[in-house]
């Protein structure tokens, strides 16, 4: 007789949200095999003021432990990044959960480099109170692994991708798609992420200038929210950097026929990422990518293959890799091809699932 699936509780921000998680969760949700509860954590929407957060944060507390004590469920899923904001208060979600006897799988989202270090070094301390005794890890780059196991964790440590929905590839005419783009008198740079500077925007609008200095059939589409928004606009407008165009946030089909019209993604983040759902998206649509290593990158990016990587931060160098796609067709066409495939084998929500 099979043994009854194990009832797992995710804990999670608001879906509403904007940001990885939240994507990753409304992506998957329908390719469980298993019908997960959920339990919303963390700020939301229109939240303001450090009273309200401390009310809603041990609200968030009481309400995990109520579920945990009513609905019985064998294992909790937490998603932290491993960041001086998130350790003690997901911690403490964890220990709660091993108070209760439940199992627990933590699947970090993020990893700040310069706090993992201090964890390495005097603080390991922190790290083995809250998290050590986890039943299981998740990890999306192959360097996070390495640094739980150094750090002595013995337990099954997974690694995992960020998702593309199925039927975005599923439904997407791409050798229709790949020769209307080749064929179209401008050529447009998407940005699909939020607007902040450690995500790399004006080293972003600066390599744009240069290249479309050169070739004025340019064009840059910025899509995405977020407190840089205003300061960049401005930017734009004092530099008299003309073709930009900034749309907000979007998503659905409005989003999808943005990423249809573009040729490329430049992505030069300097984010503490994990492994960034904008490149996720922008292979599943076949677009050749410009992009820092970062995070998961490394782990599976072949230079030339998928497009070009790079630890500069310099606008020039990111101009140089945007004019080599756009000035040498066939390569273009090439790597275009390998990230729409690269995107259909490896990337699927379901196979996540």
């Amino acid at each position: 007789m099979k043994a009854p699936s194990p009832k797992v509780l995710i804990l999670h921000p608001d879906l509403n949200l904007l940001g990885g998680i939240e994507s990753y969760y409304r992506k998957m949700d329908a390719y469980f095999t298993i019908d997960p509860g959920h339990l919303v954590i963390g700020k939301r929407p229109g939240e303001a003021g450090r009273m309200v957060m401390v009310q809603r944060l041990l609200g968030d507390y009481w309400q995990f432990f109520r579920r945990l004590k009513r609905d019985q469920y064998d294992l909790v899923l937490l998603n932290p990044s491993l960041s001086r904001k998130a350790i003690i208060r997901e911690g403490f979600f964890l220990r709660l959960a091993r108070l209760r006897g439940k199992k627990t799988v933590v699947f970090f989202r993020g990893w700040e480099q310069d706090f993992a270090a201090e964890l390495a070094g005097r603080r390991r301390w922190l790290f083995d109170r809250l998290f050590k005794d986890a039943d299981a890890f998740i990890v999306l780059a192959e360097a996070f692994r390495r640094t739980l196991r150094e750090w002595g964790c013995s337990q099954p440590i997974h690694r995992e991708v960020t998702v593309a929905e199925d039927q975005l590839m599923d439904r997407l005419d791409f050798p229709g798609t790949l020769e209307a783009r080749l064929n179209d008198s401008v050529w447009r740079i998407i940005f699909p992420s939020r607007i902040l500077k450690s995500k790399g925007v004006y080293e972003l609008v600066d390599a744009y200038a240069l290249v479309k200095a050169q070739h004025p059939n340019l064009e840059l589409l910025i899509l995405g929210d977020g407190e840089e928004m205003s300061a960049l606009q401005n930017y734009a407008a004092r530099q008299r950097i003309d073709g930009i165009r900034f749309t907000g946030h979007v998503d659905g089909e409005v989003k999808h026929r943005l990423f249809r019209s573009a040729h490329l993604l430049c992505f030069p983040t300097r984010h503490e990422e994990g492994m960034p759902n904008t490149l996720v998206e922008a292979m599943a649509f076949g677009l050749p990518v410009v992009t820092r290593l970062a995070g998961g990158i490394g782990d599976f990016f072949r230079e030339g293959e998928h497009g070009f990587a790079t630890d500069a931060t310099d606008p020039q160098v990111f101009a140089g890799l945007i004019e080599k796609l756009y000035l040498d067709r066939e390569l273009y066409r090439r790597i275009a091809i390998n990230n729409f495939e690269y995107a259909s084998t490896h990337f699927r929500a379901s196979q996540a699932a």
